[in-house]
């Protein structure tokens, strides 16, 4: 997890709109790995769309870690069949 300080080197905030703006670093931390989940990152301008994209990509992520551990953890796999897309040829 990265602390507030790593945080503000990523994006500005503009106080008087509540606008984000991404900086180089922002856009090479977060640009690819939010398209991958369908955000294009020139587009978040605002926080509730950043935290949007952010969980998002934390599904993608949580569920490409599910599927390799599929059928190797018993555990994991009864709570995973009950979720919606754990369908057996369904990947993240």
């Amino acid at each position: 997890m990265m602390s507030d300080e790593e945080l503000q080197r990523l994006f500005v905030k503009d106080v008087a709109t509540g606008k984000i703006h991404f900086t180089r670093k922002g856009v090479e931390a977060f640009g690819r790995n939010f398209a991958e989940v369908g955000f294009d990152i020139t587009k978040i301008t605002t926080q509730a769309q950043f935290e949007a994209a952010s969980d998002a990509r934390l599904a993608f992520e949580l569920r490409r870690s599910a599927q390799e551990v599929r059928g190797k953890q018993p555990a994991l796999e009864a709570i995973m069949c009950t979720l919606p897309g754990w369908g057996s040829h369904e990947r993240p």
